[in-house]
């Protein structure tokens, strides 16, 4: 992380103490300070931090599991855009969507376990369940600021269309070693929460957060639920029975329902 993102991060970190709408307003604050500086982005190395934090966890918890929420949050059409594109237009975007979603994730007390092309998935450890769930809708709400008042209109401007999804979910995984003796051990997370919040994210109308009912009951906070329903029109096109069918599929998986949530305004507006 760069310098000035540090003080950015630095100024405006959340505190568990803190009552949850000054933590909304500061998580806006960080959004609408990087969305100044959307042009002149560095790389972050911000896997060494999430590797260095999964080995400690490894090495002193028997059970190598950690109950944690995950987000997930997905470019859409960007795959169809890399073919229209310059690579170097590509990666100048992918490198400003990256550096942005890292930044505001760590200002919400999040770290990134991975990178996946034009997705970001990441994951909020904290000692009590409705810490973690709180810090990911956060997150996630100043993730949607940001891009809607920086990063569409930055596509728009370029005459390009994408969208985003945000999937959350809370519950166990397990921490697993990737990799060999004759290489570098790298340290991974694995369980069903991952894909529940990969998952979510794909169904998600455009600008959409979905949570499961499951993960919402462990906040305590601003912001509203609504149940997500099946038959509206997916930003893929997919029709309301085909969709249905979709989350008929989902549901086998995993019964929970699935909710909308809607962040609070920025009451400094």
């Amino acid at each position: 992380m760069s310098t000035q993102a540090e003080e950015i991060v630095n100024n405006y970190i959340i505190r568990d103490e803190e009552p949850l709408a000054p933590s909304f307003d500061k998580a806006y604050a960080v959004a609408s300070s990087l969305a100044k500086k959307i042009h002149n982005v560095t790389y972050t190395d911000s896997m060494s931090k999430t590797d260095a934090l999964l080995r400690n966890y490894y090495l002193s918890t028997a059970s190598k599991k950690l109950y944690t929420s995950f987000m997930s949050i997905d470019l859409r059409n960007f795959t169809m855009l890399s073919h229209e594109r310059s690579t170097d237009e590509i990666s100048r975007l992918i490198t400003s969507f990256s550096y942005s979603i890292s930044n505001l994730v760590s200002a919400c007390g999040g770290h990134v376990l991975k990178y996946v092309g034009d997705a970001v998935l990441s994951f909020f450890p904290t000692r009590e369940p409705s810490s973690s769930v709180k810090r990911a809708l956060i997150a996630s709400a100043s993730i949607s600021r940001f891009m809607n008042n920086a990063f569409l209109p930055e596509f728009k401007r370029l005459s390009l269309r994408t969208n985003y999804g945000i999937g959350v979910d809370f519950g166990e995984s397990a921490i697993v070693k990737v990799g060999s003796a004759s290489s570098k051990l790298h340290y991974d997370l694995i369980g069903k929460p991952i894909n529940v919040s990969v998952k979510l994210q794909s169904m998600a109308l455009n600008g959409q957060i979905l949570i499961t009912e499951r993960a919402s009951t462990f906040y305590r906070g601003e912001g509203t639920f609504s149940p997500f329903s099946s038959y509206e029109k997916h930003p893929s096109g997919i029709s309301g029975a085909l969709l249905k069918a979709k989350n008929l599929i989902f549901r086998k998986e995993r019964p929970d329902n699935i909710l909308s949530f809607s962040p609070p305004s920025y009451t400094k507006e």
